[in-house]
């Protein structure tokens, strides 16, 4: 671990397992605790009002077949297709965030080394959410993760999803580029579903431009 030496930071170190795309954690006392945990709706809604919500989320995906998979969300913001995810806890690494996020929403237990971040985080900016007054809104930025999974555990998650959150009818369903293109042409889909897809599964132009790109850089 890297310390520094400024006489009022010395404690301060880089979490290793938290250096993913753009984000560093940087920890100023090693092993101390925060808080975090279950909120009140009540405070939740006062804390949406005010503050940007940090999220973790994850994509789980067959290369084999070149399809993500994407369950029902009945609750707003999010309500429809959408990936596994929800907020990180005061004090929790995103990692440890996404780790405990997945297994309590679908069951499915995954170790560190089957999560790779993504390269970049987005930020939504919701006209509604589910607590009152839904449309006050909510800013949330997300830790974005990938997960290769196979489709016996694709089942396992489809059953074991939290029916508070999912509708556990519509499953956990495998979506192909065509799939999306198709939702994405009718208005069924989020933006960044598409634009996630295509940067686990690049486009034979997207290839290219990314190695034009390189070598001009080079």
């Amino acid at each position: 671990m890297e310390v520094f030496d400024y006489s009022d930071l010395r404690r301060t170190r880089v979490v290793e397992e938290e250096i993913f795309g753009p984000s560093v954690l940087f920890e100023q006392e090693p092993g101390h605790e925060m808080a975090g945990g279950y909120i009140s709706d009540g405070a939740y809604a006062e804390l949406l009002d005010k503050t940007v919500i940090v999220c973790a989320d994850v994509v789980f995906y067959d290369p084999l077949v070149k399809t993500i998979y994407l369950a029902t969300r009945r609750n707003l913001p999010m309500r429809g297709l959408w990936w596994i995810g929800g907020r990180v806890h005061a004090g929790e690494t995103s990692l440890g965030a996404i780790q405990r996020i997945v297994q309590r929403e679908t069951g499915l237990r995954l170790d560190s080394w089957r999560l790779a971040s993504l390269n970049w985080m987005p930020r939504y900016h919701w006209s509604e959410r589910q607590q009152e007054p839904r449309r006050a809104g909510s800013d949330n930025l997300c830790f974005m993760f990938k997960a290769q999974i196979s489709p016996l555990e694709a089942m396992s998650a489809w059953s074991g999803l939290d029916a508070n959150e999912y509708i556990k009818g519509a499953g956990l369903l495998a979506y192909t580029r065509s799939d999306l293109s198709e939702l994405l042409d009718a208005g069924r889909l989020h933006p960044v579903i598409w634009q996630v897809y295509n940067e686990i599964f690049p486009s034979r132009i997207t290839r290219i431009r990314n190695r034009l790109a390189g070598v001009i850089a080079g």
